[in-house]
């Protein structure tokens, strides 16, 4: 009887110890799970990135003048070209020649300058991207962003607005994807290759309004 006895606590130790043991060794990050990376040295003060965010607004839309400005030059100096091989007269040539007054034209495409996804569709994507690669035998080793512009017609309903969208990086395992593939050890400094198998995740949504700058 009391052998039978100490046999049953002695399995119930090993099972606890073993039960112990697998909790301490699954990485551990706040509510999800996750192995924690120090990342002090990669956040910005709230202010830098108010000021950033300020910069890249002012820079955009002074590249959007000086395009404005270079067009509407070329197509002056077009102009005075064809003026003088049409000899016209002293007269028609110095009417050209006077101050010339810029009027602002309407932008290339509409300055977008933040998108906001929930919370819930963040984990969605990363989880199902994450899920598919490793069902091919690759692995998921981040998550690049991509600035880009929306074509001006009848693709969605962010017509001509530039935009950032999401993909997953890494390799593919044993099926076949589109791009370059890179071995899964990678150097330290080695730039991580798209999965483009994975369809990037657009369509959050943008600042109000989107040429809003941080804090919004």
């Amino acid at each position: 009887m009391k052998t039978n006895q100490l046999k049953l606590i002695l399995k119930s130790v090993i099972v606890v110890g073993s039960l112990i043991s697998s909790s301490c060794s699954q990485p551990q990050g706040g509510v999800l799970n996750y192995k924690p990376v120090e990342l002090s040295k990669h956040k910005l003060p709230p202010t830098k990135a108010e000021n950033m965010s300020k910069r890249y607004i002012k820079d955009m839309e002074m590249l959007f003048a000086q395009s404005d400005s270079l067009a509407y030059y070329k197509e002056h100096n077009a102009k005075l070209l064809a003026a003088l091989e049409n000899k016209l007269s002293l007269k028609e040539i110095q009417a050209l020649k006077e101050p010339i007054i810029i009027k602002p034209r309407k932008p290339k495409f509409e300055l977008a300058v933040s998108d906001w996804f929930s919370v819930d569709q963040l984990l969605t994507y990363i989880d199902s991207s994450i899920e598919k690669v490793e069902n091919s035998g690759g692995k998921v080793d981040g998550f690049r962003v991509y600035i880009g512009v929306f074509p001006k017609k009848g693709q969605g309903e962010k017509d001509n607005f530039l935009t950032t969208f999401i993909t997953p990086t890494g390799t593919m395992g044993d099926e076949k994807q589109e791009g370059n593939m890179v071995p899964l050890s990678l150097p330290f400094n080695a730039v991580p290759s798209d999965i483009t198998a994975v369809d990037p995740l657009e369509y959050g949504s943008d600042g109000n309004p989107p040429s809003a700058n941080y804090p919004q």
